[in-house]
């Protein structure tokens, strides 16, 4: 519960963007993954609202999905 409601200097959560799948791995486990499960894994299409960047090196947040990324999840090698 500590770590969960740690805070920084300015009151904002340290570990805020973690979840239940950032743990624990062993290392019989990584190495079975990169060399057999990886290449079994299904890819799931996720639409996403891509920053993009100006002429002058800003950056533009687009307001509606704007492109397309393949992503792997991890809880997809859990029985």
């Amino acid at each position: 519960k500590e770590m969960a409601e740690a805070t920084d200097e300015h009151g904002s959560l340290l570990y805020g963007a973690a979840h239940i799948c950032v743990n624990w791995f062993s290392m019989a486990f990584l190495q079975r993954f990169g060399n057999s499960l990886l290449d079994t894994l299904p890819l799931h299409v996720a639409r996403k609202k891509i920053p993009t960047c100006t002429a002058d090196g800003g950056t533009v947040t687009p307001q509606e999905v704007n492109g397309v990324k393949l992503e792997l999840f991890i809880f997809d090698t859990f029985p």
